[in-house]
């Protein structure tokens, strides 16, 4: 066991001068440690860093008697696998779903990138269902 340690590069390193500094880089990293004990050494550490991927289902939405169809969400990249509420009336895992819910519904879509790392969104739909508008016309003759 080394009497001293030197770790480079320090970016993302809780401490450079011990064994087992805790490593929280922002990308993959190669780190080089450097230990001594009158005799010295030299390892290599690869630190990868899995960026999750980012999921989209859209800005909540307000909805009225009139609005006969939404869609939410955006298509979906390649590598990605799409997991929601619906799946079954997501065409073509394209991120998107046409219809419109009787009741203020939540959606959530989930996303697994090829690293195997996860995101989720969410897109509230509220339903507005004031009643229509009546027109009164009077004609005068």
């Amino acid at each position: 066991m080394a009497n001293t340690y030197n770790w480079s590069p320090a970016a993302g390193l809780s401490a450079t001068n011990v064994a087992q500094p805790t490593a929280s880089p922002s990308s993959t990293t190669i780190h080089i440690v450097t230990g001594s004990n009158g005799c010295t050494a030299s390892d290599v550490v690869l630190v990868n860093v899995n960026t999750p991927p980012t999921a989209n289902a859209d800005n909540d939405k307000t909805l009225n008697n009139l609005t006969t169809s939404v869609q939410i969400g955006t298509p979906a990249l390649s590598g990605y696998t799409i997991h929601g509420a619906l799946l079954q009336d997501w065409f073509n895992y394209d991120c998107s779903t046409d219809g419109i819910p009787n009741a203020t519904t939540t959606y959530t879509v989930t996303v697994t990138g090829t690293n195997g790392c996860t995101a989720s969104d969410a897109v509230v739909i509220t339903i507005d269902k004031a009643p229509p508008v009546e027109m009164l016309v009077r004609i005068r003759i």
